[in-house]
């Protein structure tokens, strides 16, 4: 039904929901590295979902259920003891948002505001 580009991830499931489609995922990775130390570890503490906006698709609204695993940090000597898996390529730490949406939602406002920009310097232009 819908074809879906996630890169680093796995898609579990796509489902319509009211207005929205919504897409669970999972990282594609077996391993992460710690963002302190850079070792990598394979064991995993504990999982989250992380459920940020992503580009509309056929006209509806989008949004990811993220399956995000925490792991272990394997290096005694780090301060670290737990971390989760990061992508931030396409979707930053802590973001609401993935960084094509992002992307987009900027595109749009700088072109809003461009046309806005010349239609008030066009009224202002002396005669």
């Amino acid at each position: 039904m819908y074809s879906v580009n996630l890169p680093g991830y796995v898609v579990d499931e796509v489902e319509q929901i009211a207005e929205q489609v919504v897409i669970k995922a999972h990282s594609s990775n077996r391993v992460a590295a710690c963002p302190h130390c850079k070792s990598v570890s394979h064991r995993v503490h504990s999982h989250y979902t992380r459920q940020p906006r992503d580009l509309p698709m056929l006209g509806q609204k989008v949004r990811l259920q993220i399956t995000t695993r925490r792991f272990i940090c394997e290096e005694p000597t780090c301060p670290k003891k737990t971390f989760a898996e990061q992508h931030p390529q396409f979707l930053p730490r802590y973001a609401r948002r993935t960084v094509r949406f992002t992307q987009q939602v900027s595109q749009v406002a700088l072109a809003s505001n461009a046309l806005q920009g010349a239609s008030l310097s066009a009224s202002r232009a002396p005669d």
